[in-house]
């Protein structure tokens, strides 16, 4: 296949192929530093239940490049999980050998581009073994681990490396492997008006003040019993459990949010905790100019699932809401600009939220927590967010339980024990009015 450096990006793709409209995006995780090294996975899916057959390809990320000192920039070997269209025998790990020699790196105007070759099928069967289909599983699809050498920065986010997202002389070019069953050929996916979100937020119930992270017992890690499985769509680790129902938990009163994102996921990266709603408001905080479902991670990074169209919001700044199922809701302290090319951003870790009522809670060691002990959300008033006797009630009623994804595991253990009513009870008699 041939290379491409450049066309247009944006987070989501748009393009017309014979059989329907394509909505793909890509993500970064597990950012991390080792030594002078930082380490990233780079994830790609489809948003919109369509498919893309990944061919040559050029994604752009940009870095501060006056935290290295000659950097270098390589693929690290054994961690794509890319797909064939056939699944069958051998031909998995077959296709992932392919992808993996196929992909290189490279610096372009201070700049990180990753340029997939991918294959040239000219049969169908060459099709259905070599070319990775990507298909809305969220967390199946990594095109690898990628390491940035030469770091002289203190911690991971330092390095600031993040999917490129502003007009540029090279711009992340996809494309999708189309065949009208005789011929083979690639489509370009074009983009359309997104941009990207960065939000950071530490839940309270979670959250350890020595390591600064959540804890992510909800999920599965490997050679883990205290993981117990209970996320949407996961297989718990306990064979007399009961499995979380697929699909994104604000689906029911009171945020009756309908979006899909949760849709397929079965699987999620061991970084994520939990899932969070996050919004777009303008003045009127009651009601979403646009909200999505995603994934907040052990480190407070949110991953989003779907981005928004920044043609169909018709504001110059708006409020960011972050809004989760046992925990008070944030809202940025003042409207973002949104007119600039670049990523909307704000770390509620460090910054405090807007005082309506009750905003964070600032710990010792200077960090901001969403408060938590809001089990019973559906009892507040309309008007705001409450931790009163109804939460406790709720929590008694159902404490001994073990083994579930519920709003009254406060501290995400798996299980409701006194541990979580002691949070409560820290917590008790405080009002939050921000709207759900």
């Amino acid at each position: 296949m041939k290379s491409a450096y450049a066309l247009l990006f944006a987070f989501v793709f748009l393009a017309t192929s014979l059989s329907a409209q394509i909505c793909t995006s890509y993500r970064i995780e597990n950012l991390n530093k080792v030594g002078t090294d930082v380490y990233f996975d780079l994830y790609i899916n489809t948003t919109n239940g369509s498919t893309l057959y990944l061919g040559n390809s050029d994604f752009l990320l940009t870095y501060d490049n006056q935290a290295f000192n000659s950097p270098t920039f390589d693929l690290e070997p054994g961690f794509c999980t890319l797909k064939p269209v056939d699944q069958s025998g051998n031909n998995i790990s077959v296709l992932r050998t392919i992808y993996q020699n196929n992909t290189t790196t490279d610096f372009v105007m201070n700049e990180l581009i990753v340029n997939v070759y991918g294959t040239s099928p000219s049969t169908q069967s060459a099709f259905d073994i070599g070319v990775a289909e990507i298909d809305g599983s969220m967390a199946d699809h990594r095109l690898g681990r990628f390491k940035l050498g030469g770091f002289t920065g203190a911690t991971a986010e330092d390095a600031q490396i993040a999917l490129k997202s502003d007009p540029g002389l090279f711009e992340t070019t996809v494309y999708t492997v189309e065949n009208d069953g005789v011929n083979f050929f690639e489509t370009v996916i074009t983009c359309s008006s997104l941009f990207n979100i960065n939000l950071k937020a530490f839940l309270e119930g979670p959250y350890d003040p020595a390591t600064r992270l959540m804890n992510t017992f909800l999920n599965l890690k490997s050679g883990s019993l205290a993981h117990r499985g209970m996320l949407p769509g996961q297989t718990p680790v306990s064979g007399v459990a009961t499995p979380t129902p697929m699909g994104q938990p604000y689906n029911v009163a009171p945020w009756s949010y309908p979006g899909t994102e949760g849709v397929g996921v079965t699987d999620y990266p061991e970084s994520v905790v939990d899932w969070v709603l996050v919004s777009i408001k303008n003045d009127d905080l009651s009601i979403p100019l646009w909200e999505s479902a995603g994934w907040i991670n052990e480190d407070g990074n949110v991953t989003l699932l779907a981005l928004p169209d920044l043609s169909t919001i018709n504001e110059t700044s708006v409020n960011v809401v972050i809004q989760h199922r046992n925990h008070f809701g944030v809202c940025t302290p003042v409207k973002l600009d949104i007119t600039s090319e670049l990523p909307i951003s704000f770390d509620f870790t460090t910054n405090q939220s807007r005082l309506l009522g009750t905003g964070q809670k600032q710990l010792t060691n200077g960090t901001y927590v969403m408060y938590v002990g809001d089990a019973n959300q559906a009892a507040d008033a309309a008007a705001g967010q409450d931790i009163n006797g109804s939460d406790n009630a709720q929590i008694v009623n159902n404490n001994g339980l073990f083994d579930l994804y519920s709003p009254d595991d406060l501290n995400f253990s798996g299980d409701i024990t006194g541990g979580d009513k002691a949070l409560w009870n820290s917590n008790n008699g405080i009002f939050n009015a921000l709207p759900k």
